[in-house]
């Protein structure tokens, strides 16, 4: 059975010391060295506390040391590091985990390297098609139009006066207009002249080849 009082004396300190050092309260300290003339305190920290003294003192947990709810040998089988020690072990640890974290952040960058296969490429990636169909509509009065670009609505309402509107499509660009006599129309730079009776509403669909 291990004599914690000794072991605590081999040390040079006193019970009051070792209790402050080892952040454990006297009553328990004192319990722990002597249960037989110092009753066990209730509750249940009385084995946490003979753990915590045990790895101040370091000495082994292997050990047996007496059992004071029982008093029966009561031996922990699992040994720990000397406090002393542990700040030093946590970095080792810290430091193993980072450098192991590492060597696989630069295998996988070199696989990745080495076999292309393994990332997307750039063309894979759908890159949108550049504009080519430009319309640009002004009104000389209000009017009401209607735009649609590649099949699908852009604008719908009035035009006012002196406003415009620009338009970009890859293949289709259709403009509806209750009057074309109101607006100006040019289709990539070019001014369009559309025939036929130009006051009634008319729908120009404009086609890229």
């Amino acid at each position: 059975m291990v004599d914690l009082r000794a072991e605590r004396e081999r040390r040079g300190m006193t019970v009051e010391e070792a209790a402050t050092r080892a952040q454990i309260p006297l009553r328990f300290v004192a319990a722990l060295e002597d249960p037989d003339n110092n009753p066990t305190p209730p509750g249940p920290f009385i084995h946490s506390y003979r753990r915590q003294y045990l790895e101040f003192l370091g000495v082994h947990e292997a050990l047996p040391i007496a059992d004071f709810e029982t008093n029966a040998e009561y031996t922990v089988t699992t040994p720990t590091i000397p406090i002393s020690e542990v700040p030093l072990t946590r970095l080792l640890i810290a430091a193993f985990v980072l450098t192991t974290l590492v060597v696989l952040g630069l295998r996988v960058i070199h696989a990745v390297n080495e076999n292309p296969n393994t990332a997307t490429a750039a063309s894979e990636f759908p890159v949108a098609a550049t504009p080519t169909a430009k319309l640009r509509i002004r009104a000389i009065e209000t009017t009401w139009i209607v735009t649609r670009i590649d099949e699908h609505d852009s604008y719908r309402g009035f035009l006012a006066a002196e406003d415009h509107i620009d338009l970009q499509g890859n293949e289709i660009i259709e403009l509806y207009a209750s009057d074309l006599t109101n607006i100006s129309i040019h289709y990539n730079g070019d001014r369009i002249e559309p025939l036929g009776n130009l006051t009634l509403g008319r729908r120009l669909v404009f086609i890229q080849d």
